[in-house]
């Protein structure tokens, strides 16, 4: 036997005024969510260099100082975290 569910409350009809609002707010979340992708894949990209730098013997404090970063960051940058 399935139970039906009760809604503990009526909804109320959304004001037509919302409706550029809501779109305001779909739009404005595809933005932030490909900002924070792009943000990502330079983050990965970095780790990437930074590695490669290391590579050719470029220190941590070199790589701290144009970054304006610890060495400890930049360990952590390397690590991808």
């Amino acid at each position: 036997m399935v139970k039906t569910l009760k809604m503990p409350f009526t909804p109320k009809q959304t004001d037509p005024r919302a409706g550029p609002v809501l779109a305001e707010i779909e739009a404005l979340t595809r933005e932030i969510q490909t900002a924070e992708l792009v943000r990502r894949e330079k983050t990965e990209r970095r780790a990437k260099l930074i590695t490669q730098a290391r590579s050719y013997n470029v220190t941590l404090k070199t790589l701290a100082g144009i970054l304006d970063v610890t060495i400890g960051r930049i360990r952590q940058i390397e690590a991808g975290k």
